[in-house]
């Protein structure tokens, strides 16, 4: 049931992007600004306060849905949270419309898609902002799909809503007590998946390469944590970008990372953006690996 669940989620987001659109945590706000506005608690307190009901809610539901009409309702419920805790917003048609636009030189409309996937403004040079989208893919991998898959795996359907609630609460606070308890939280969830993640980047693409990465981004950790542990968000979420872009970069095998550029006849800049194909290329065949080892231990279970 976990794998199907799991299944259905991605068919769903891949198959209805449309639907994908309209992720929405919006009946969750009303809750937080209620719990923000009248409740006289902060920090860990009110993040406790703003996750458990939830948790709990996800838990009961769980329990009395467990084998019901022969597990089809579990399966149901599990497949429509873990879609639901996925990052709102279809990715795959803002990466095909920048990569078209980037390589026709319709700078206006690259740039738009650009800022789109990366929430935010993209650099000045065309260079850069290539490799800021392939940049943008390898991170957002990992609280787009693996982190609420990993929980789904760890916790149940339950797993996939305190990630997601979490991430979701963060962006809100926008600054406080409350926003820093939330980023914590957020970086500590995304620690374990992000090494996953790397380590699928290895198998799925460069593996020699992505090897060497990985054991060079070893080295630099153990020298930086000599003098203190890595406790704090920053460090946690610097850990955690540090080992999906070099361990990423590197298993793409492109050289430099280098983007070259061209000017056409009428005068538009015309890009290579290759590496951003390659990029959502290598998500794709690590998060392919993550599900295949998923079913595995399904497999295991049955036969035990």
């Amino acid at each position: 049931m976990l794998l199907l669940a799991i299944l259905l989620a991605l068919f769903a987001e891949r198959l209805a992007p449309q639907l994908a659109e309209r992720r929405s945590l919006a009946w969750f706000d009303a809750y937080f600004e209620l719990i923000r506005t009248r409740a006289s608690v902060s920090g860990w307190v009110a993040l406790l306060v703003l996750l458990a009901p939830w948790a709990v809610l996800a838990v009961l539901a769980q329990c009395l849905l467990y084998g019901a009409l022969w597990g089809f309702l579990e399966l149901a419920f599990g497949a429509v949270v873990l879609f639901f805790a996925l990052r709102p917003g279809s990715l795959d048609p803002a990466v095909d419309a920048y990569v078209a636009a980037r390589e026709k030189g319709e700078d206006g409309l690259a740039r738009h898609q650009a800022e789109h996937i990366l929430g935010g403004s993209a650099p000045e040079s065309v260079e850069e902002e290539v490799r800021a989208v392939a940049d943008a893919l390898l991170l957002q991998a990992n609280e787009r799909w693996v982190a609420p898959i990993m929980w789904f795996v760890l916790l149940g359907p339950v797993g996939a809503v305190l990630y997601r609630l979490t991430v979701h609460i963060e962006a809100r606070a926008e600054n406080g007590a409350l926003c820093a308890a939330a980023r914590l939280l957020r970086a500590a969830m995304e620690w374990i998946p992000a090494y996953v993640l790397a380590a699928m980047y290895t198998l799925s693409g460069s593996f020699e390469e992505g090897l060497n990465a990985w054991r060079q981004r070893d080295q630099v950790s153990v020298d930086a944590a000599h003098g203190e542990a890595l406790c704090r968000a920053d460090e946690l979420e610097r850990g955690n970008r540090d080992v999906l872009l070099r361990v990423g970069r590197a298993a793409l095998c492109t050289e430099n990372y280098n983007v070259t550029t061209e000017i056409s006849e009428a005068g538009d800049i015309e890009a290579d953006a290759s590496i951003v194909r390659a990029a959502r290329g290598l998500v794709l065949r690590a998060i392919i690996i993550i599900v295949a080892m998923v079913a595995l231990l399904t497999l295991g279970n049955w036969i035990h």
